[in-house]
C-alpha cells in the first residue's frame, strides 16, 4: 500500500507531499519531500513506525481535525 497527498501550495515551492507506505516487515514509513523553487535541492525526510505507533499518530491527526471531541 502506498498513499501521497500533496499539501497546498506554498510560495517557493514546487510541491510538498507527504507518502505513507506499508512495509513488508509489518511496519509503515512515512516520507515527506519538499521540492523548492529554483537550483535548491529536493529535501527528503523518512519515518518508519509500528502498527501501534501509525495507528497513534493517525488518531492524533484526527483528534487534531475533529470539532466533535
Amino acid at each position: 500500500m502506498k498513499l501521497e497527498n500533496c499539501a497546498q501550495v506554498e510560495t517557493g515551492f514546487i510541491e510538498k507531499s507527504l507518502t505513507i507506505e506499508s512495509n513488508d516487515k509489518g511496519t509503515y514509513k512515512i516520507i515527506a519531500k519538499e521540492k523548492p523553487n529554483g537550483n535548491k535541492k529536493e529535501r527528503i525526510v523518512e519515518m518508519t513506525f509500528t502498527t501501534n505507533g501509525i495507528a497513534a499518530l493517525l488518531g492524533t491527526w484526527i483528534a487534531a481535525t475533529s470539532n466533535s471531541f
